[in-house]
This record gives C-alpha cells, structure tokens and sequence, in this order.
C-alpha cells in the first residue's frame, strides 16, 4: 500500500544513501516512512511518469516507473516493507538483498535465494521454483535472521535460472481511471536483461530507445520479479564455508552511488 502526499513533502533523494551498516538493505527505513505516489501523467510516448520526474524514478535501463518513497533514507530498518529501487537494484544486479554484496553462487555459477519453506497455508513450499520477488542473497546473510522469513521458515536454494520477468505494482488500467494494486506485469520482450545491459554501457545512462508501450508502461512497479527454474537445495554446510570464506575475504567497498542514480 500507498500514500498519498503532496510533491513538497516528499522530495526525491537518492535511495542507495543509507548507511553501511543498514540491514536488510532493501528494506525501508524509519526515515523513508513508507511508499508514496506523486501526481502522475502519461508521456507524448505513452509511459506513465511522475510531473516532478527525479533521476531515481526508473532503474538504469529500465523504462518501468517505480514507485517512490516518503522522506530520505535513515534510522533503522522497517520490518518486511521493501525499498522499490533498493529492491531493483538487488533484483536486476543478482546482489544480496541484505547486504548489496554479489550473490553467493555454487560450482555450476547458481545464484543462491533464501526463500520461505512453508506457504501461507501451511503447506511444504519446495520444490520452490517459479516466480519470486525476494532478491538472491550472499552465504553469509543467508544464515541471518530475516523479518520477512520468520514466521515462514526459510531453505536455502541454487536457481539453475533465474530470468528477470516482470514486475509487481499499481497498474492504472488504460483508457480507463481504474487502479489495479499489486498486479503481476511482464517486462516488454526488447526490456530484457540482455537489452538492459545494452543500455547500461558507459555513459548511456537510462537511455536507448524506449520499448514499446505495452501494460508496463501503465504500471508504477514496486517489485523487479524473476522467474526461478532449475531450483535445487543448497547444503546448508556449503553455504557455511561460503560464509567463512566471504568473512576471510577483504571487505568490499561499495561505489558512492552517481548522480544518476547508478550504483
């Protein structure tokens, strides 16, 4: 869900300015205060956009509009509520979703996902393959608590692929005023993966050509979803060596995030 507030009270910052020591880091935090959606309109092009656009409004490469944030990004982490260009990021650079680090792969260059072991039923939830909104996840995170997973129990898994497909959000049904929430949309077929990195070459920015209007160009997305198949468990013990074997490692040092937005 939503708010609903005046452009004044939510200025667009940089969502990737949170603390290093922030985790989860897809999480929202006390200071982002919850997902917000400006005035809209729709582009000669026909591409929903915000009319106070900023450089954080669509993850570089991608024409879908993401949904933005309240405030700017700090205090502590907020329970299971999501940043929608954190979760971007994470989701379309295979990077930890708790940490931002790269995802811990096995022998065969498996992504490693952590996801719920039961269903909200009740039921077993393996074999877990299909799609997920939850990012893939570093060794040693992957053995941290997480407050999304704690009443679901978790297991440990390798994607044999993991196709980035879509996205979850608000989708405002053309030639109409309707407003589907959390609605499944798939990224226009020349916005995959591959075209993103086209568009991601030096200096090109969010640019190229923008796909062609589709529903996801009427969406304001607050989830990037990937399509799991090929799913086997992780040995639990593995993960662990992993773990150390990251901890031994020297620490990463992450990029100032550009003005752009770019990580």
């Amino acid at each position: 869900m939503f708010t609903s507030l005046t452009p004044s009270t939510a200025p667009p910052t940089d969502p990737l300015a949170v603390s290093a020591t922030h985790m989860p880091f897809m999480t929202l935090t006390t200071g982002e205060r919850g997902l917000h959606l400006p005035p809209l309109k729709t582009t000669t092009d026909g591409w929903l956009t915000y009319r106070d656009p900023s450089p954080y409004d669509r993850y570089p490469g991608f024409d879908v509009l993401l949904m933005r944030t309240v405030g700017s990004p700090s205090g502590r982490p907020v329970g299971a509520q999501v940043s929608p260009y954190r979760q971007a990021l994470c989701m379309v650079e295979l990077a930890c979703q708790g940490c931002r680090r790269p995802a811990a792969r096995n022998e065969q260059g498996h992504p490693l996902f952590v996801l719920p072991r039961w269903r909200p039923d009740g039921r077993t939830a393996y074999p877990a393959r299909g799609l997920t909104d939850m990012p893939p996840s570093c060794a040693r995170c992957a053995l941290s608590w997480c407050p999304v997973l704690k009443d679901r129990g978790r297991q440990l898994l390798w994607a044999g692929r993991a196709e980035l497909v879509g996205v979850y959000g608000s989708l405002f049904v053309p030639g109409t005023t309707g407003v589907l929430e959390e609605q499944y949309v798939e990224l226009a077929e020349d916005e995959d993966e591959g075209d993103a990195e086209e568009k991601r070459a030096p200096g090109d920015g969010a640019g190229g050509e923008r796909a062609k209007p589709n529903l996801v160009s009427a969406v304001v997305a607050e989830r990037f979803v990937r399509d799991l198949q090929g799913v086997t468990l992780a040995d639990p013990d593995q993960v662990r060596k992993l773990a150390a074997q990251q901890d031994r490692a020297a620490t990463l040092v992450l990029p100032a995030s550009a003005p752009d937005g770019r990580p």
